[in-house]
């Protein structure tokens, strides 16, 4: 059951997460296994999946509210609890990476955008969206939401100020 994916630029590797059997799965271009990652790396509840430019592998989980990064070898490097660096229960589902490597994650339960720098260091939370799917840097000053329902889409300034709102946001 997949969930999400990424695709490695450097070799074109697709990293794919499954809630169902709780892994990363590495496939290379022609579809064939690379590696799988699961509770032996210490997946829980994988759900997004993104990499830095350094090649690392980023993982939300959506039932501990972490997010773990991995080397591009697929060994635990660190593993920051977003629910304590919000202060809540933090329930992590998609997550993108712009180019500086600043990390957007969408919070399914609040349904709102968390940004964190390449520090891992919380940057910006902006709520405010019913059904929060996805988020993401649209050029340098700019952050995008896409709802999962009503086709929705929220544009944000850098500092979280509303820019625009389009589509149905039921």
């Amino acid at each position: 059951s997949p969930i999400a994916l990424v695709r490695d630029p450097q070799n074109g590797d697709l990293i794919i997460t499954s809630f169902e059997t709780s892994e990363v799965v590495i496939l290379d271009k022609s579809g064939a296994l690379v590696k799988r990652m699961g509770r032996e790396e210490g997946l829980v509840s994988p759900y997004g999946v993104a990499m830095d430019s350094k090649g690392r592998i980023y993982v939300t989980e959506v039932s501990t509210g972490l997010l773990k990064v991995f080397s591009a070898g697929g060994v635990l490097e660190d593993e920051i609890d977003l629910s304590r660096l919000m202060g809540k229960t933090v329930a992590p589902g998609r997550i993108t990476l712009d180019k500086d490597d600043r990390i957007y994650i969408v919070d399914l339960n609040s349904y709102s955008i968390l940004v964190l720098n390449n520090k891992g260091d919380l940057v910006l939370s902006r709520g405010e969206f019913n059904y929060l799917q996805k988020a993401g840097a649209a050029g340098n000053d700019r952050i995008i939401g896409l709802s999962a329902y009503g086709a929705a889409v929220k544009v944000f300034s850098k500092t979280g100020a509303i820019l625009n709102s389009f589509g149905s946001h039921t």
